[in-house]
């Protein structure tokens, strides 16, 4: 339990990111067209794990007059949260700021420029390749979380599998599982899975097991921070036992392992779900059946 604790301390751990947050390229193309009195109230953001190095900008306040193109002064009252240091895990989701926060724009090239949020327009669109913006440039307040959103992932799972010995008696051991993949939609992943399993035998030896699996998983059934789904997978599996004056290899050039199960997420936030999982697996002429639980990060 110990190891299984370190694991899932380590996954937390990844879920720490830097003080700096990008406009995704659609909510930017969004920004130019929506009128510049209306866009201030509701900008998309996701936090970066490693902060873009921009430029210094000067920040603005509450009562930071607001100058609307074309150069219409009127005043802008707004008490908004004003963040600093970095949040414990990745913030995605929409936050309200003040028409005139900085909008930090690296371009294709590699040059910078930044405008307020007010003046983002069409030419600003095409010049950026990203658009930065920072919590301490001005009055900033999270609004709303994304739901999950799984993109890239890996993940890390701790439980129990049943394993055969090779005189015929099954009982239960500790199993792990890591994995890491790719979800080309929310809905739909394909990851890598090596599995490790153990346990005693009655000769006082260990029985090892590992599989090294390609899974597709499915998760299309969501209900608020629930979401139902399963997986089916397809590998290699090798298996040894230590028995009196020997150690045994049962298919030591590799079986073919088919893998399939359920799976169980709760959403923490848009990029963490706790995640349960029960299959069963075909290998070595056997079927046996796995229960984990762990930490997907996407």
């Amino acid at each position: 339990m110990r190891f299984v604790a370190v694991l899932l301390s380590a996954l937390l751990v990844a879920g720490c990111a830097a003080n700096s947050y990008q406009i995704p390229r659609s909510e930017l193309q969004r920004i130019a067209a929506t009128p510049p009195e209306q866009r201030a109230n509701r900008v998309l953001v996701s936090q970066e794990l490693t902060a873009t190095e921009v430029q210094s900008a000067q920040p603005v306040y509450a009562e930071t007059d607001v100058v609307y193109v074309p150069h219409v002064h009127v005043g802008y009252g707004y008490g908004g949260e004003q963040r600093d240091g970095v949040e414990g895990s990745r913030y995605d989701g929409w936050v309200q700021l003040h028409p005139m926060h900085p909008v930090h724009l690296i371009g294709k090239d590699g040059s910078q420029t930044t405008v307020p949020l007010a003046w983002v327009d069409q030419r600003a669109v095409e010049y950026a390749d990203k658009a930065i913006v920072r919590p301490y440039e001005g009055p900033w307040r999270n609004l709303q979380r994304k739901p999950l959103t799984r993109s890239g992932t890996y993940a890390m799972y701790a439980g129990y599998g049943t394993m055969r010995s090779v005189v015929g008696d099954v009982d239960f051991g500790p199993s792990f599982a890591i994995q890491g993949g790719y979800f080309p939609t929310n809905e739909i992943g394909l990851v890598a899975n090596v599995s490790l399993g153990w346990r005693d035998n009655q000769f006082g030896g260990t029985l090892f097991d590992s599989r090294y699996v390609a899974e597709l998983q499915a998760m299309p059934i969501a209900a608020g921070k629930l979401h139902l789904g399963g997986y089916v997978g397809a590998g290699l599996g090798y298996r040894w036992e230590d028995v009196p004056g020997a150690t045994i290899a049962s298919g030591d050039n590799g079986t073919t392992v088919f893998t399939g199960g359920g799976q169980l997420q709760l959403d923490i936030h848009t990029r963490l779900a706790l995640t349960a999982r029960m299959g069963v697996v075909k290998a070595h002429d056997d079927r046996s059946t796995d229960v984990l639980f762990g930490l997907a990060v996407y």
